[in-house]
């Protein structure tokens, strides 16, 4: 499940941050569930697939690693599928770290 670590880490988030992310929206999931997800030989449950695409804009199949195509839905306003998004999101939060924020 190295896409969904990789989906994680590009948002900025570490495991427990997921975890906290998702229970703020109403869809739990422990931070080791995640954490189980992740490794490869892991067989996640529907309920933790549905619940992680659903929270990165991804489909199941793409966080399954069994569809290369980034996204089922796009609701981000830019057009850019979710990795994308994510990585321009990450560099933005680094630049703002490094030259002071000025939202």
């Amino acid at each position: 499940m190295n896409r969904i670590k990789m989906l994680r880490e590009a948002k900025g988030l570490g495991l427990r941050e997921l975890a906290a992310d998702l229970e703020k929206r109403g869809t739990p999931l422990s931070w080791m569930t995640i954490n189980k997800s992740e490794k490869s030989d892991s067989n996640p449950s529907w309920k933790t697939i549905r619940i992680l695409s659903d929270y990165f804009g991804v489909s199941a199949d793409y966080l399954m690693g069994t569809d290369i195509t980034v996204a089922a839905h796009n609701d981000s306003s830019t057009g850019l599928p979710p990795e994308l998004q994510l990585a321009v999101e990450k560099f933005y939060r680094e630049q703002q770290e490094k030259h002071g924020k000025n939202d």
